[in-house]
């Protein structure tokens, strides 16, 4: 039986968000299945989007033009959704105004690139715009 990917992402977004946050439906697409909600801190104002399809689960922090993702093309739901949580723990973490910004010099080209440094469950993550470490879990 095919995992259902939107209950799993709204069950979990309600466990991991509280009323301190507004949660609402982004982005849906049918074949392939893909979710999207968008999730934004009515404190801080910072926003970000989470998405599930079968292979990735990904966050988008427009605030600062960065992504990151986890691949998971197992179909077991127990550790899909374990992976979801700790991805809505990271944004939780992001959201509430708790990470630190990086600037880094571009390498072709003049300026400076951001990434984003957050910890969450004692784990450090790197999101950047093409490039993030996600720690493994």
């Amino acid at each position: 039986m095919p995992i259902d990917l939107k209950s799993m992402l709204y069950r979990v977004a309600g466990e991991v968000f509280d009323q301190e946050f507004t949660v609402a439906e982004a982005a849906t697409r049918d074949y392939p299945p893909q979710y999207s909600m968008l999730v934004r801190n009515r404190g801080t104002d910072l926003t970000a989007v989470i998405s599930i399809d079968l292979i990735h689960l990904d966050a988008v922090f427009p605030d600062h033009d960065v992504r990151t993702g986890i691949v998971d093309d197992d179909d077991n739901e127990a550790y899909k959704e374990a992976e979801l949580h700790r991805l809505c723990r990271m944004v939780r973490v992001y959201l509430e105004g708790n990470f630190r910004l990086e600037h880094r010099r571009r390498l072709f080209r003049s300026g400076t690139t951001v990434v984003v440094h957050v910890v969450a469950d004692g784990q450090q993550w790197e999101i950047g715009r093409s490039v993030s470490r996600v720690p493994d879990p």
